[in-house]
């Protein structure tokens, strides 16, 4: 790619070290491939008067909240969120696979029925087992929730690679992954008019950075690994930086650390650029990535988030119907298919020299 402004001088050791487009990368801890321009992070601002960027949020360490009382402010928030989001004449579109946060979501949308117009489920599908997983469990859900079902087989979408380099330069460069190619793809205008809910944010009440468990201490070198950095003296100098944003006793809950990690570095380096993909409204909308559900996710005990029970629960609770169906599990013929499919994986693994 080249530079898009000429004052831009490009750091041309990280930039071939990181290179998002050959590694499936991205540029993290606000860092970009340019020595004078830095992203800024979510839960950041910049002080207009001298130009320094500020943390506003944690100021301090969030008072954890007992089970049913986080469970019950995420529920509360989320479905506040829907019901001002959805009215007589929108028609919406749950994004739904066989896992737990798109299942969640489509929990919550419930509690709005009354004020939607059209209400459908959407499942893509390859022809891979957790496809097959995915697609089997959009079926049975679509059954018992009485929404209509529309299935869609992945199909390989070739961009050109001029077009993969225009999008990777429309978003700084920020990473490189497959939605550079998708961007591409024609979009359907009704489809596009419709409100679409996704379960995009899910992971921070469930211990992504930490699912087993946090470490007793951070450090710039731990976290640049657990966050797939790569290993470069400027990244490491960033790290520093960025922990060094941290309130002390925020910096002494490595838990909490981890999670901010996947908010600001993960989801504000790359998620977020991606946004930059589509010009104007998409028409999306992920609960659990607002702010109000954000904070209160953060704030759930530690067995709940390390147990990844937030989505289950929140099933149970909202429409409890839909929790008898397993999650990434398949039934039936499916069930015989994996466990086939896993005993032949031992057995090369055997045969192999």
């Amino acid at each position: 790619s080249v530079n898009m402004c000429t004052p831009l001088d490009r750091q041309q050791e990280l930039s071939r070290q990181v290179d998002p487009l050959a590694n499936n990368g991205f540029y993290g801890f606000g860092l970009t491939p340019f020595s004078n321009v830095r992203r800024l992070l979510p839960n950041h601002f910049l002080d207009l008067s001298d130009f320094s960027v500020r943390r506003h949020w944690p100021k301090s360490l969030p008072p954890v909240l007992e089970d049913d009382e986080g469970l019950s402010l995420v529920i509360t928030t989320a479905t506040r969120i829907l019901n001002a989001s959805i009215n007589d004449d929108t028609d919406v579109t749950c994004f739904l696979s066989a896992g737990k946060d798109s299942r969640a979501v489509l929990a919550l949308v419930k509690g709005a029925l009354a004020n939607a117009n059209d209400v459908r489920l959407k499942t893509s599908y390859g022809t891979d087992l957790p496809s097959r997983i995915d697609k089997q469990a959009a079926r049975k859900l679509a059954r018992r929730s009485g929404f209509a079902l529309e299935l869609t087989m992945r199909k390989r979408f070739d961009a050109g690679m001029e077009d993969v380099l225009r999008h990777h330069v429309r978003i700084g460069e920020a990473h490189g992954d497959k939605s550079l190619a998708n961007a591409s793809r024609p979009r359907i205008p009704e489809e596009q008019a419709r409100l679409k809910l996704g379960g995009a944010g899910g992971e921070i009440g469930r211990a992504y950075y930490w699912p087993e468990g946090e470490p007793e201490e951070m450090s710039p070198e731990l976290l640049i690994a657990m966050t797939h950095q790569q290993d470069h003296p400027l990244i490491l100098e960033a790290a520093e930086d960025w922990l060094r944003s941290l309130p002390e006793e925020v910096l002494r809950d490595t838990a909490l650390v981890l999670d901010l990690a996947y908010i600001e570095i993960r989801g504000g380096c790359w998620g977020a650029a991606s946004n930059y993909l589509y010009p104007g409204s998409r028409n999306v909308l992920n609960p659990f990535n607002e702010t109000a559900v954000v904070e209160a996710m953060i704030r759930l005990p530690r067995a709940m988030r390390l147990g990844g029970s937030l989505q289950p629960n929140i099933v149970e609770k909202c429409w409890p119907e839909l929790s008898t169906i397993p999650y990434n599990s398949p039934t039936s013929a499916l069930h015989l298919r994996k466990v086939a499919a896993y005993y032949a994986s031992r057995v090369r693994q055997r045969l192999q020299p």
